[in-house]
């Protein structure tokens, strides 16, 4: 019942790749656009971080809703309609006149994004078998080639529009709507989850919801995505902006070492899922995370010592930094897979996609924000964003202890 052909097990790979691969796209055309996007509503920093919290935190309320449409009516009607929300809204965003209309089109972005990673993970996991690791690690391989890609199209836009190149920038986040006629015709619905709704028992989800057992992994998961989204969401929202505003750094100077940072990732995420597969998703998550708190104390000390001017942007010890935070901050390559095999069939979606963006909604909204309110205490965005970071990524590793070792 639950065998699927080589053709449906790469066809689901790909397709959720690419509805992956729009999610960190949209993510860091954000960042990039931050500063037009102030000028043309006259706001401020304050502002697009509350923006940026808002989007964060409809995450998890498109989260649980589209987790459970996935676990009610299917991973493949749920992966639709996620995406198709989130791809309409972004291109919403690119014709808004005003500053709360823009908010507005952001949270239902959020919305939708909030749903897609839980479904894309739990069909994976549920047709690849051997190598799944590996596969998952392919998958949110996706999420840093979307960052890639948000480079290239931002800097592109940004440099022929100075101040109206952000809305063709949101255009092109419109392309995600497109995969939902592709999702129709070539993924098929999970095999495992046909068999589960035939023998499907009223307010059975609620109960293995309310086991002690699910709500210590949850709330422990929870804990692990919080506190690396914490990390992760203080340097991604506000790292282009304090190249401009603290350092002087144009974007076409910078655009090229912010996308050979996150080309970096690729491999090592591939790397990640690989290793996973061998020595199991626990102890690749404390190696990768010990090496990340290696990098973001190494990037500190680099970052005290290097004033705030710089000749070449490649031998720069700031930009160096960042370069070896990114190679090896990529513990988030094991979170789909390990929660994927964590949490039973009946709640795979919903638990995984809370257990996710929840921690992405509440870590990402509130580093987003937190990293402007402690810049004056931390005497600049950059020390702010750096010891907000190293403390996001403590609270995971803990977390990481706390949740139990699996391979299959």
């Amino acid at each position: 019942m639950h065998e699927y052909t080589p053709r449906e097990r790469y066809w689901i790979l790909i397709l959720a790749f690419l509805g992956f691969l729009f999610d960190g796209y949209d993510l860091l055309i954000y960042s990039f656009t931050i500063v037009p996007i102030e000028k043309s509503f006259l706001s401020s920093d304050i502002t697009m971080g509350i923006i940026a919290s808002i989007t964060l935190f409809s995450t998890l309320v498109g989260a649980i809703t589209f987790g459970w449409v996935s676990d009610r009516y299917g991973r493949k009607r749920g992966l639709m309609l996620t995406i198709a929300t989130y791809g309409i809204a972004t291109f919403l965003s690119a014709f808004t006149q005003d500053i709360k209309q823009f908010a507005i089109t952001r949270a239902v972005a959020g919305f939708g994004i909030g749903g897609e990673w839980g479904i894309g993970f739990s069909l994976l996991s549920e047709a690849w078998g051997k190598n799944r690791g590996l596969a998952g690690g392919i998958l949110q391989s996706a999420f840093s080639v979307g960052m890639v890609l948000a480079v290239y199209v931002s800097t592109i836009f940004l440099i022929l529009y100075p101040s109206e190149g952000w809305r063709y920038v949101y255009i092109t986040g419109g392309i995600p709507a497109v995969l939902v006629a592709l999702i129709r015709y070539y993924i098929p619905e999970s095999k495992a989850w046909l068999e589960s709704s035939r023998v499907r028992i009223r307010m059975e989800r609620l109960k293995i919801f309310l086991k002690f057992e699910t709500l210590r992994y949850l709330l422990s998961a929870l804990l692990l995505t919080s506190g690396f989204f914490f990390m992760a969401y203080a340097i991604i929202t506000w790292w282009p902006k304090i190249l401009v505003t603290v350092y002087s750094v144009s974007p076409g100077e910078f655009s090229l070492p912010l996308m050979v940072g996150s080309i970096i990732q690729v491999p090592i995420i591939f790397l990640v899922g690989y290793v996973s597969d061998i020595i199991g998703r626990k102890r690749t998550s404390i190696l990768f995370a010990s090496l990340t708190f290696v990098s973001l104390m190494v990037w500190l000390w680099l970052m005290l010592g290097a004033g705030t001017s710089h000749e070449n942007i490649w031998t720069w010890p700031v930009m160096d930094g960042y370069l070896f935070y990114q190679a090896v901050s990529l513990y988030i390559g094991v979170f789909g897979i390990w929660f994927s095999e964590i949490f039973t069939l009946k709640i795979k979606s919903t638990a995984s996609n809370i257990s996710y963006m929840a921690g992405r909604g509440i870590g990402g909204a509130l580093s987003a924000s937190m990293v402007v309110l402690f810049s004056v205490y931390f005497h600049g965005l950059q020390f702010s964003m750096l010891f907000l970071a190293i403390a996001g990524l403590i609270s995971s590793f803990i977390a990481i202890l706390l949740l139990p070792e699996t391979k299959t």
